[in-house]
């Protein structure tokens, strides 16, 4: 759809446009050029997964730019808290057996000049 307008009222025409699109669709929209290189670099990976092309490209750039789904954010915090117990589990338990240790090697509270 070609858009005709005169500079004093841009400002509307874009205001409009913008509502139009805002309703018909629910992304927003870009267009790049692609190097011949990268359009079949796409191609393999749509004939690899299945997916089309706007999903190979999003996906690509959520991954160049560590941008993650929910679930994919939410297994890989899981994945790092199980870690984290392990790991403090780890550290937690000979610092229990230190400790049970420890007071039978800590002189008593009791001055030996106090005469107790």
């Amino acid at each position: 759809m070609q858009l005709y307008y005169r500079k004093s009222c841009l400002r509307s025409i874009v205001a409009i446009s913008i509502g139009y699109q805002s309703e018909v669709m629910a992304n927003p929209f870009i267009a790049v050029r692609i190097t011949p290189e990268l359009d079949a670099a796409i191609a393999a990976r749509m004939q690899e997964t299945g997916q089309s092309k706007s999903d190979v490209v999003i996906e690509s750039l959520k991954s160049y730019l560590g941008i993650m789904p929910f679930t994919q954010r939410l297994t890989m915090i899981e994945q790092r808290l199980a870690a984290l117990e392990v790991f403090a589990e780890s550290i937690e338990s000979p610092l229990r057996s230190h400790a049970l240790e420890r007071p039978s090697t800590l002189p008593s509270h009791r001055s030996e000049h106090s005469g107790h």
